[in-house]
């Protein structure tokens, strides 16, 4: 209609038509610009007189002034749009004026001439021109808060370096005890130690990081894997390979956990059919490759979520089949000294889980069994006599100390090998 009369807007996109016609009918008398704002204003007037109430309703009403009647709403609004409108460029601003009678005085510019409206200060702040280009943002000033958060963690990291918390260790894990409490104790020590060098030094600075290589259920003992500092990204390298178990199961029934601390599920099976001869038999049947299916109570994860917390909820969960391999399997000790009891010392691949070998062995002998005592004697390169004992765990130079010796045994031995080679 008449927007398209407007000259430059072949130019300028739909919208920015819009504009340029609500700034040519709204903005105020220019003498420079008075001929081509009266051809503006006579060829939009029929455009903006076919909009609908609801197109100017929901423009922002200002105070009214001299040129800007309360009584027409419609007027108050394009008053508005215009002084976001330069000369061909559109003006940016984030504040509102607040007054039309000092922008329409006769001594202020126009906004069509291209510069900024007049008005408060703060209207005009965050103002830019397109095609200008935006200064660069000036340096943050730091607080004085991050300026000693900063210089806490400088001084936390000549700690680490100096105290050596870097590398890889193991601890004979106590019973009772989660593979976690074992990884938190052991960072609050070393921490407690950096706290102790540098009373300045709050705890979170203070924080080492410290993981576990392999997870021992909470009545197991025996070897678990910790990495300190960055050797927390080097464990794999030195887990690798074979694990071995000395492990010991009781005929009688079996338990939600597959274990002597879960609940006994149906009932008791008579055992006295079981010999030494037909369970050495029935142990090779489960050397080699074979498919074994996880207890419930175990920490992988069912739709996003561990098996044991679904479990403890009373969700029912059914586990899948997994490959594992078992190296070696025998009795280590007399059936007939240690009946209904009996010892089996495994030597087995990732991801096999010693409880269910336990529940399986029993079913194929026709009776029910679980596990009642559990110890890790091997994983990867660490064996239980060069593990940190559990009485150590509240000292902190002792762990310090055995890290230390952990990672020179381990660089020794690599030095070796590359002499051999």
């Amino acid at each position: 209609s008449g927007m398209a009369a407007i000259p430059g807007s072949k130019r300028l996109s739909s919208g920015m038509s819009t504009l340029k016609c609500l700034a040519a009918f709204a903005s105020p008398p220019s003498p420079a610009l008075a001929p081509a704002q009266a051809v503006n204003r006579a060829a939009c007037a029929p455009a903006f007189a076919a909009q609908p109430r609801s197109f100017f309703s929901k423009m922002p009403l200002l105070r009214s002034g001299p040129s800007c009647p309360s009584s027409n709403p419609s007027w108050m609004g394009l008053q508005h749009f215009s002084r976001f409108l330069g000369d061909g460029c559109r003006m940016q601003t984030k504040a509102p004026f607040t007054s039309l009678s000092e922008s329409n005085s006769a001594d202020s510019p126009s906004p069509l001439a291209g510069s900024t409206a007049s008005g408060p200060k703060s209207a005009n702040r965050g103002a830019r021109v397109i095609g200008q280009k935006r200064k660069a943002p000036g340096p943050s000033k730091q607080t004085e808060k991050q300026k000693q958060s900063e210089k806490r963690a400088k001084i936390a990291l000549e700690l680490r370096k100096e105290f050596g918390m870097d590398g890889v260790m193991a601890v004979n894990k106590p019973t009772n005890w989660t593979s976690f409490d074992v990884v938190a104790k052991v960072r609050s020590e070393l921490g407690k130690m950096m706290r102790e060098s540098s009373p300045e030094l709050n705890p979170k600075a203070c924080r080492v990081k410290v993981g576990h290589g392999g997870t021992l259920d909470p009545m197991a003992t025996g070897v678990l894997v910790l990495g300190v500092g960055s050797g927390t990204k080097l464990m794999d390298n030195y887990t690798k390979g074979s694990k071995c178990y000395e492990a010991v199961g009781v005929f009688g029934y079996e338990t939600d956990t597959g274990d002597a601390e879960g609940v006994q599920t149906g009932e008791a099976v008579d055992c006295s059919h079981v010999t030494e001869e037909a369970l050495e038999q029935v142990l090779g049947k489960f050397r080699g490759e074979l498919s074994q299916v996880p207890p419930v109570f175990s920490a992988i994860k069912k739709d996003g979520k561990k098996a044991y917390e679904l479990a403890r909820k009373g969700i029912e969960v059914e586990m899948e089949a997994r490959k594992v391999m078992i190296y070696r399997l025998e009795l280590s000790a007399p059936y007939a000294r240690t009946h209904p009891r009996f010892h089996l010392s495994v030597e087995c691949g990732g991801g096999t889980y010693i409880r269910s070998l336990v529940r399986d062995i029993a079913r194929e002998l026709g009776a029910a069994a679980h596990m009642c005592a559990l110890i890790r004697t091997k994983q990867g390169e660490f064996v239980l006599e060069d593990c940190l004992e559990a009485e150590s765990l509240s000292d902190g130079p002792s762990i310090l100390q055995a890290l230390h010796s952990a990672n020179e045994a381990r660089a020794a031995s690599e030095a070796g090998e590359l002499g051999s080679s």
